[in-house]
């Protein structure tokens, strides 16, 4: 008996099918991201407008280097994962390989650093929103805010 080899799922009709739907499964997924932390970050703005002062107090004492690693190892993570899709569209699946191993290390770095490193040290200092917060005065209050954000959206997005 012949084998024939199927180049899509049984659950669709055709190849192409196959890619429309991965398509706008993409879509769907990006477009649900979008109204998630579109509206955080519309709750963000609206929260810092009427509490600059507790906001800006608060920035200061976030960890600036820290913030600026984390920003650089995940756009490296992205180019390595868009250099992943070059190669896997070449047919190069030895660099795909590589360049997956790369972002999932990539990965690990940005979580230990938030997590481990960052967070441990917010809470060290007492900037985690409750009775025991740091910042004192009349700028507490916007600053428990900006932290009650901070965290959240960290958390959520690791």
């Amino acid at each position: 008996m012949a084998e024939t080899h199927a180049t899509h799922g049984f659950q669709f009709s055709s190849s192409e099918h196959q890619e429309e739907v991965a398509v706008a499964g993409m879509w769907l997924f990006l477009a649900s991201e979008v109204l998630f932390f579109g509206a955080l970050f519309l709750a963000w703005i609206f929260a810092r407008y009427f509490n600059e002062a507790g906001f800006n107090a608060a920035a200061l004492e976030t960890s600036l280097v820290i913030g600026t690693i984390n920003t650089i190892t995940l756009l490296a993570s992205s180019l390595a994962f868009a250099l992943g899709v070059m190669f896997i569209r070449a047919g190069n699946t030895h660099r795909l390989i590589q360049c997956c191993i790369v972002v999932m290390a990539l990965g690990a770095l940005f979580m230990v650093l938030k997590f481990a490193v960052e967070w441990r040290d917010d809470f060290a200092r007492n900037l985690f929103p409750g009775p025991d917060f740091a910042v004192q005065g009349p700028l507490r209050g916007g600053a428990q805010l900006f932290f009650t954000f901070y965290f959240f959206a960290t958390g959520v997005h690791g």
